[in-house]
């Protein structure tokens, strides 16, 4: 009984929050064709107040990778994205291992806590200090504080069988961010 009770309550609290704030829900979306690579982003304004300048103004979130799903990846609540739960995201399974010129989606997340002008988001796959692709995309309209932002590139992985690193960035003027995993291609 009293899982129920969080539940209801946290369900409660949500739609007072819902209630209360006009920005639940609301996102920016944009998609834009790059050679073979489909690239989509969207962005949704944080659930706080942008941050002390103590913080970094643009923060990399998480950088995955998975197979490509039509629809993927979205903002929970957002309108035609199968999670309806707000302040989550939809995205493909992750995946450690991919398969050689398999299907994929690039998934590049990130916070902007307190800068706002041109901004750009990249993806680039590693082995051992080579680059074996790499694709950068500059968000039109750039990037705005007190959003988070999910860009994702549609792409084919590339015939490099082994260890890879996957890495996500950001530059947001001279703001930079990153994260890398660690994956393989077989």
């Amino acid at each position: 009984m009293s899982k129920f009770y969080l539940r209801t309550f946290g369900a409660a609290l949500f739609a007072a929050a819902a209630l209360t704030s006009p920005v639940v829900g609301q996102s920016l979306e944009n998609t834009d064709v790059d050679g073979d690579i489909v690239i989509r982003w969207t962005a949704v304004p944080l659930a706080m107040a942008p941050l002390a300048a103590a913080i970094p103004a643009v923060a990399m979130t998480s950088v995955t990778v998975g197979p490509q799903v039509t629809g993927f990846p979205c903002f929970g609540g957002a309108a035609g994205c199968v999670d309806t739960t707000a302040s989550t995201v939809a995205i493909p399974m992750p995946l450690a291992v991919i398969p050689q010129k398999g299907a994929v989606t690039y998934t590049v997340q990130f916070q902007d806590n307190s800068y706002t002008g041109t901004c750009s988001a990249a993806y680039t796959l590693t082995q051992g200090t080579t680059a074996i692709a790499h694709k950068s995309y500059s968000l039109s309209g750039g990037c705005k504080s007190g959003y988070v932002y999910t860009v994702a590139f549609n792409t084919t992985v590339p015939a490099k069988p082994g260890a890879t690193k996957l890495s996500g960035s950001v530059v947001g003027g001279t703001n930079k961010s990153a994260a890398s995993l660690g994956i393989a291609i077989q």
